[in-house]
């Protein structure tokens, strides 16, 4: 409609510039018959008349040639805003994917650590079991031990003719005794040490576990705060338009950003020698229509002061 009623304001402009030369001529014009140069001059008027009509046609075909890239701009911007669309959420996709490998670690690596809790469960299961059968075995050999005393009791009176072998019996038996008792006493120790042994090598075991996960969890949040800080560089250069005339190839850029992405603050920290301020413009301007930033996959990530460098 707007260029309608252009047409028509520039039309009507041009039939009144018409009117005003016909009545002009009108004016000069004699009332007697017109000399044969008047055909010369009215040449001349008509030349005069083509001449005006392209001069008021003019801005009218300007302005709708105006019109038409104006147009031509906002579909191209149409397309570019479509396209971004698709790239978020690819971006989103491929971060939905990594948070769910993410879990899967991480169920993973708990099954794995209670699989090893019960197997340490059943180690001390068996330990309690062979301390509790050296327990009884000490007890039966107790048991005997008693036993051989009572009947050597009742065997003393009979055994007198015999004291002599007896007494060396006892010698003998004493000396087994106490071998056995130094012996038991020897496997005792051994079962002691053993089990500190077990115990300090599971729990070796276990800190160099925790230091493992601990290495792992670290090495994740530094590959997930690169991708974090690349996401939201790649957005920021997605929506970044180069103004005509502008030198630059490097800014250090802050953001300050609230929980859901939205771009609250921009500042330029520094940029290369050769960038101008309207590059610097355009980087600020860049990272405002690219608000709301990427989130990141784990929120322990999140801040509200991002940093990165900018790179056309």
């Amino acid at each position: 409609m707007a260029v309608k009623r252009e047409t028509l304001i520039g039309l009507g402009g041009a039939v009144l510039l018409h009117l005003l030369l016909l009545a002009v001529l009108g004016i000069r014009l004699p009332d007697s018959k017109p000399e044969p140069v008047a055909s010369s001059a009215s040449n001349v008027v008509i030349e005069a008349r083509a001449v005006s009509e392209d001069e008021v046609m003019a801005p009218v075909r300007q302005r709708q040639a105006e019109e038409a890239e104006q147009q031509r701009r906002i579909e191209a911007e149409k397309r570019a805003a479509a396209e971004r669309r698709r790239a978020e959420e690819l971006a989103r996709r491929k971060a939905e994917e990594e948070r769910q490998a993410t879990i899967r670690r991480q169920a993973e690596e708990k099954q794995r650590v209670e699989a090893q809790r019960k197997a340490d469960a059943e180690a001390k299961l068996k330990l309690e079991a062979q301390r509790k059968a050296e327990a009884e075995a000490k007890q039966k050999v107790e048991a005997q031990r008693k036993a051989e005393a009572e009947a050597k009791q009742k065997a003393e009176a009979q055994r007198k003719a015999e004291d002599e072998a007896r007494k060396k019996a006892e010698a003998e038996a004493k000396r087994k005794a106490e071998e056995e008792a130094k012996r038991k006493a020897a496997e005792e120790a051994k079962r002691k040490a053993d089990e500190q042994a077990m115990r300090e090598s599971m729990a070796a075991e276990q800190r160099r576990l925790d230091a493992e996960a601990a290495r792992l969890r670290q090495t994740q949040l530094a590959r997930l705060q690169n991708e974090y800080v690349s996401q939201i560089s790649d957005k920021v250069r997605r929506n970044w338009l180069r103004p005509d005339g502008s030198r630059g190839t490097l800014c250090e850029v802050l953001i300050n950003q609230l929980p859901d992405g939205e771009v609250v603050g921009v500042r330029i920290l520094r940029c290369d020698e050769g960038a101008d301020a309207a590059f610097q413009r355009s980087v600020e301007n860049a990272v405002r229509r690219a608000s709301p930033l990427p989130l990141p996959a784990d929120r322990a990530l999140f801040s509200r002061e991002i940093q990165f460098n900018f790179r056309p």
